[in-house]
């Protein structure tokens, strides 16, 4: 449960900690001595009235069963209705919208947590360290779900060496226009990717890692499959005879982009497993992204040879800009995986 809070709200719950305690046990025993329900639930065995007990640390407050269980977890179920036993506390925290805080009623509603699938939980509490397995499921994944996003990043561009193939071989045909339109399938796929995971993230001081690094990194991902769609754009606006000589250079250039692109992936689950369980070597994970800097000074070489190549032809203007612009998007897919590297080094230092 993300509450806002500050040190004069903890002080308050606690020195009301003993009184709600007692009182919402009595008034959990007349409930049941009377039957009522009190709000509307009558006859619903997932919904019971337990009392609130707080367990006052910075790190979190914690919900106590009434009958002395267990104490509730995040991942149970979430919180629907939590209200302060005692009416004459009148302290709220600093953001009471989130799931009905504070609201000095005289009793709670919570959900009876009902039994978890082992494996879904096992799997769940895996991916994760133990300081956050009491976050919900739909928040815990924010870290390996950049995986997820890589997975139709790195297809497009595996997709964008076919696209070029059968433009030279065979121009702007039926084949061509497929392919074309599986790169804005897989960019329509990782935009939504990334709405899941920005949108389920949980507070910044309960990540792991800089939120602000984190975003960043999300957005210079997909900016790698941008580039990819765009240069694909530019490629299918004419057909022209192309020279050998430039045709291999353009072939050259686009398999040293997908190079840095694939070398981004280890690089990317190596920094996520040392993050969340230290399982990578520290110097290794910094070794893999050195190699994506290296891969992309070879890009970048090949671009400019190319570009030279392009002017130094015999085609019309209008084809050496197109041909311009094509590796200019092709030199931005490979930059956008070289940032996403130095993002995960910045990760690593914080």
């Amino acid at each position: 449960m993300a509450v806002a809070y500050d040190i004069c709200f903890i002080k308050k719950l606690a020195r009301w900690r003993n009184h709600n305690l007692q009182k919402g046990r009595e008034i959990f025993a007349s409930r049941q001595r009377l039957g009522q329900d009190g709000g509307g639930c009558r006859g619903n065995d997932n919904i019971q009235y337990v009392t609130i007990a707080f367990s006052c640390t910075v790190n979190r407050i914690r919900l106590m069963r009434a009958d002395g269980g267990r104490p509730y977890r995040r991942q149970d179920s979430p919180v629907v209705g939590c209200f302060l036993l005692c009416s004459q506390l009148t302290v709220r925290p600093e953001s009471s919208k989130a799931a009905g805080l504070l609201t000095g009623r005289p009793l709670c509603r919570i959900p009876w947590p009902r039994a978890p699938d082992r494996a879904s939980h096992a799997k769940e509490t895996m991916m994760l360290s133990p300081s956050l397995r009491f976050l919900g499921p739909r928040r815990q994944d924010y870290l390996p779900g950049l995986l997820d996003h890589y997975v139709p990043i790195s297809r497009g561009m595996a997709l964008l060496g076919e696209a070029l193939g059968r433009s030279l071989a065979a121009g702007q045909d039926a084949g061509f226009k497929v392919l074309a339109g599986e790169i804005d399938i897989l960019e329509a796929e990782a935009d939504k990717i990334k709405r899941r995971i920005r949108n389920h993230l949980p507070a910044g001081f309960l990540m792991v890692v800089d939120k602000t690094l984190f975003l960043n990194y999300t957005r210079s991902q997909d900016n790698i499959l941008d580039a990819v769609q765009e240069a694909v754009v530019w490629l299918g606006l004419g057909e022209f005879a192309m020279p050998r000589d430039l045709a291999e250079a353009m072939i050259e250039c686009v398999a040293q982009a997908r190079r840095t692109v694939e070398l981004l992936e280890p690089a990317l689950s190596e920094t996520v497993n040392h993050v969340l369980a230290g399982r990578s070597d520290r110097g290794e994970v910094k070794g893999r992204m050195h190699e994506i800097r290296l891969q992309h000074l070879k890009v970048v070489r090949s671009k400019r040879s190319l570009i030279a190549a392009a002017y130094a032809s015999e085609l019309e203007f209008a084809r050496v800009y197109q041909i311009i612009r094509f590796v200019e998007y092709v030199f931005r897919a490979s930059h956008s995986a070289e940032g996403c590297a130095d993002i995960l080094r910045a990760m690593l230092a914080r």
